[in-house]
Formats: structure tokens, sequence, C-alpha cells
């Protein structure tokens, strides 16, 4: 899709937009339209334009921040998830947030809109009219309308900046995890393997104590949670070949033997400690989601664009029953057994041992 209009440009004037592939041109012209603050935009998830839009506006190697308040419910959480969590693994600057509330749409026409640093366009409920202006006080009009709503709704995903910040947040989910917990390709697998000396390389020196002491407590909790870690070969090779890999925010990388100790570690404890190997990985975005899911609360990660690791409270229980669903119902032939999984695990190390390790081994692997 190409620019239309260079709306700093167009003379103060209100059309109208008709039919969704109208829109979406216009809102592709906005993007152009962010010189000093984001795109705003009060809108549903459900626009699934939008994640395609930013796509190919990101394919021109420009820079996109976008600011987006959406509306959430049970029955259309799974659809918000579908077309957002694209976005924040895009090279964009995405942040999202939700509120509850039922809006009416019968008492207004137009209930959403995007605002840009020189135009507004407002959109009704089915995306098939929209009211383009860009007169300067309508355009700040619903630019305050806009600040003044993000003072009430919530983020949709939470950063985090420090290592106390992310074990802080792993604990609060871990210890109400409940009987039964899961996790999937998250560093949270390898937290049962790593020794106090290997903790203690790895851990910045200022908050090596605290954080130590949280992880002895994260360790704990999942035990008690008997946590199954699923996971596929891939992710045990990318933990080998990956010089830069840290474990958490801020950590020091491990040596290629650090590592090594510790998949040693996974074949000799894999049964005791609960981990199950797939024989081919199921994520589909850019770069793999992670979770952390308990009897009654949950997380997904995400790394974004800008190094962020970032997450999502799955709090919602229709949500959380799909998820454990989902996993807890995974077919025992898409896994490998144990005497499998831990004859190509062995396969690896000798492999690495033997100085035959290279970045096209997982590849290798899976024929």
């Amino acid at each position: 899709m190409r620019r239309n209009e260079v709306f700093a440009q167009l003379p103060p004037t209100s059309k109208v937009a008709r039919g969704s592939m109208a829109i979406a041109q216009t809102l592709f012209d906005m993007f152009f339209d962010s010189e000093k603050d984001p795109i705003r935009l009060f809108m549903p998830a459900s626009f699934s334009m939008l994640p395609h839009l930013v796509g190919s506006y990101m394919k021109e190697n420009r820079t996109l921040r976008i600011e987006h308040i959406l509306e959430l419910s049970s029955k259309d959480i799974l659809f918000a998830l579908q077309n957002i969590l694209p976005m924040y693994s895009s090279f964009a600057r995405y942040d999202a947030y939700y509120y509850y509330d039922q809006r009416c749409a019968s008492t207004d026409p137009f209930p959403y809109y995007a605002v840009s640093d020189h135009a507004l366009i407002q959109i009704d409920a089915g995306f098939k009219t929209a009211l383009f202006h860009n007169q300067e006080e309508i355009v700040k009009t619903f630019a305050d309308h806009f600040n003044y709503q993000l003072k009430i709704v919530h983020p949709f995903m939470v950063s985090v900046s420090n290592v106390q910040n992310q074990l802080d947040y792993f604990y609060s989910i871990v210890a109400n995890a409940g009987k039964q917990a899961m996790v999937f390709h998250l560093a949270m697998s390898l937290f049962p393997l790593l020794t106090q000396n290997e903790w203690e390389i790895v851990l910045p020196e200022r908050e090596e104590g605290e954080a130590q002491a949280r992880i002895e407590s994260i360790q704990t909790r999942l035990r008690a949670a008997q946590t199954m870690f699923i996971f596929a070969l891939p992710a045990v090779t990318g933990f080998l070949e990956r010089e830069d890999i840290s474990l958490l925010t801020q950590t020091a990388p491990l040596t290629f033997s650090q590592r090594l100790d510790i998949v040693k570690r996974m074949i000799e404890r894999y049964r005791k400690d609960g981990y199950r190997m797939l024989k081919d990985p199921i994520s589909t975005f850019r770069r793999e989601l992670q979770w952390f899911l308990g009897d009654s609360n949950g997380f997904l990660q995400i790394i974004d664009a800008q190094e962020r690791p970032i997450y999502l409270n799955v709090e919602n229980p229709y949500l959380l029953f799909l998820f454990r669903d989902y996993f807890e119902n995974i077919p025992d032939r898409l896994f490998y057994d144990d005497e499998e999984a831990l004859d190509i695990l062995r396969g690896l190390v000798e492999k690495a041992e033997n100085g035959k390790f290279h970045p096209a081994l997982s590849q290798e692997w899976k024929k």
C-alpha cells in the first residue's frame, strides 16, 4: 500500500471515507503523519487489517509508535491476541491498553477513532464509514480525550526493566500456581537446573543477594506445583548456539561449557523434574511465545522488537481454560517418549563435546 495524501499539507477540510479499504488507506496515510506524537487508536482489536497495515508500513524501514486503547470481553479476547501479538513482535513501538466497559454503538454512530499529529478519522462500529477531519481544534479535542482515557485503562501487556522486577513478576504468578503448572519454552524451564554458582555468575552484583533469594523461592514453588516443562529441540540447540543469550533481563550470558553442563543436568533430571520434548515446534510467531500456566493464573511472555520482555497476565478464567486445555490435550504422538528424547539430547551433547556442534544442528536433527 502506498501513501495517497500528506495531511500536514491539506487545507482544513472534512470528508467521508466509505468502505473498509478507504478507511485502511486513510489509516495507512496517518502512519506517515506521526512526527512528534504516536498514532493514537481508540478502536477494538477486531479491525483485522491493522497488523497488515503496520507490517506494510514497517517494510519501508520506517519508525512507528502506536498507542492503542481497546475494549476486551471474554468472547473476543482471542481475536485481540491474534491481531495484537504480531504488532508487539513487529519493529513498531506498540503499546496497547484495555478496558472492560461495554460500549453501546447505537448511541454513537462513530464510536472509534484514530488521531495523528494533524488529522482525525472517526469510524463507525462496522468499519464501513468514516469521517476525516484535519481542523486543528477537532484534532486536539480527540487527542485530549485519548490522553484522559490513558489514565483509566490498563496496560494490555506489562514490560519489565531489570532482573529484580522480572523475578518479582515471576514469583507473583508462580506463588499462586496451585497444584499443577505448565511451562512452555520459558527461561523458567532452566531454573531447576542452574546451580548457585551459575546464578552468581549471571546475576548483576548489585542485585545478587535479593535476586538469589527470589530465585530459590521460585524454584520451591515450581517443585510444589509439579510443573511440566514443555519444549522442542530447537529451544535447546538455540540455547547452546546463542553466545549472547541471557536468561533474564540484564543478566550476563553463560559460556558454552556452562550452557552444555545445564543441558547435561536436564538429561539427568529429565523424568524427575517433568520435562517433555515436542517433536516439532508449535509456535507460529516471529519470536516464540513463552507461557506459564497455573491452576488459576498464568502469563504469556514475548520479546518485542525493542528487546523488552513483555507479559500478558492470564487471569481471565475463559482464556486460562482455553490455554490450559490446549497444552493439556497435546496428543502423546506429538511428544518424544522419554527414551527417545534422552537419546536425542545425549546425541546433541556428544556432538558438542566432539567439536561438531554448528548452527545448522537443529535442522539436522529434524531430518
